[in-house]
């Protein structure tokens, strides 16, 4: 089940051929000629052959950096692989990264010639100013292009005239992508740097509608804005609750809120409501319990009450294990 080939002029790396990862990687990534998955390739023996490649996969748990950390259909189809488990696909977290990306996100480098060729993941030039800032591809927080200057990079990993331009993380391949800082999350975030935004655990990330910035009543614009999302599961419909706002309202996927009209915070502007599974993470139910990823037949079998944890260990041995097993 695991290989080793070269993608995008790359060095050979790991990758996982198992039967269910290449479809349900197929269906979420919308690339129907996907023959593999990359395995991560970066970072040494903790993480090399043994996570997905996060330039790919980065808000799922098998990434190996933090991240949002969803349990997606393909980390549950990695399991069922290994042929000691059956998945629960129903219960799969929805990732929107690389979500219909199409197959170029595969071929072709993330930028070519300073220009993100998956702008929807990659972003290709600095942001200098605040209120140009963006949601973070998990809608957790608001953030800048992560931009690095490196000692001269290979050419693999080349995206701008400047070869020594490139995103700060070496897991991402150097891709740029668009990075909260600690005071920028929607949890917890600074509310003198980012004004109309509402910071809470139940915070998400919503973005103007493209070249119609939000002005705030204190004159300033932003592009994105914090606000507190009431998810119903039973509908599949959520309702959010902006800086200033009295009540929450519903925010059907893909219609729009102009803001003014709910909140005397704010004096122009309008959001677009993003897809419901984007803001609405299995993790904000109250009744949600991370042990249902699994028929229970196979959650006997980890014998603890900790499966999130032992889902990865897991996962990590037998991917280890196969690439073993493939030298």
């Amino acid at each position: 089940m695991v290989d080793k080939v070269s993608v995008r002029n790359k060095p050979a790396s790991n990758v996982l051929k198992s039967p269910k990862v290449v479809e349900v990687a197929r269906a979420h990534y919308g690339c129907s000629t996907m023959q593999h998955v990359e395995l991560e390739d970066m970072g040494g023996t903790k993480t090399v052959g043994s996570h997905w490649k996060m330039r790919n996969a980065k808000d799922d748990l098998m990434s190996p950096s933090f991240s949002a950390g969803f349990y997606t259909a393909i980390t549950i189809a990695a399991m069922e692989d290994t042929g000691y488990y059956k998945g629960n696909y129903r219960n799969a977290e929805s990732m929107a990264w690389g979500r219909n990306a199409g197959c170029v996100l595969f071929d072709k480098k993330c930028v070519i010639d300073g220009v993100s060729q998956v702008p929807e993941m990659f972003c290709d030039g600095v942001i200098s100013l605040i209120s140009d800032y963006r949601c973070t591809s998990d809608r957790l927080g608001i953030g800048d292009c992560a931009i690095a200057y490196h000692v001269k990079l290979p050419v693999y990993l080349q995206y701008f005239l400047n070869p020594t331009m490139g995103g700060k993380d070496a897991f991402m391949d150097f891709c740029p992508i668009i990075k909260a800082y600690s005071t920028t999350l929607c949890l917890n975030g600074d509310a003198s740097i980012f004004p109309g935004s509402v910071f809470s655990e139940s915070a998400r990330c919503f973005s103007a509608i493209p070249n119609t910035p939000i002005r705030i009543s204190n004159h300033q614009n932003m592009l994105s804005i914090c606000a507190d999302v009431q998810c119903d599961k039973d509908t599949s419909r959520y309702r959010v609750r902006v800086k200033g706002a009295s009540d929450f309202v519903d925010c059907p996927s893909g219609t729009t809120l102009v803001l003014s009209d709910y909140s005397t915070e704010f004096k122009s502007g309008v959001i677009t409501c993003t897809p419901y599974e984007d803001v609405c993470s299995k993790s904000l139910y109250p009744d949600y319990n991370r042990d249902n990823y699994f028929n229970e037949s196979s959650i006997a079998t980890f014998g603890t009450t900790n499966i999130a944890y032992q889902l990865i260990y897991t996962l990590v041995a037998a991917l280890t294990a196969m690439i073993v097993l493939a030298e």
